[in-house]
């Protein structure tokens, strides 16, 4: 794991479990008791080598991108850039 950002954080998940890995990092976060009255809520942006790019620059911006296209309305919001694939 590596900070990119401010809250921005990158997992990496080699093999195919990295779409596991993922949702246990986010159901992980969905269990979090609430802070101060306050829900603890995660988006995240899942890309997939080499579905979504082939170097950490193009799939960090295929991350960014499922993120951007989150709602960001529910506890947890997440975009696959390619689901089913």
């Amino acid at each position: 794991m590596a900070r990119t950002g401010g809250d921005e954080f990158v997992v990496v998940a080699p093999g195919s479990a990295g779409l596991t890995v993922a949702r246990r990092v986010l159901d992980g976060i969905a269990s979090l008791e609430d802070i101060e009255g306050h829900p603890v809520s995660i988006s995240a942006g899942v890309a997939r080598f080499p579905q979504d790019g082939t170097d950490a620059e193009s799939l960090i911006a295929a991350a960014r991108s499922a993120l951007d296209a989150s709602t960001g309305t529910a506890r947890i919001s997440e975009a696959v850039t390619n689901p089913g694939a």
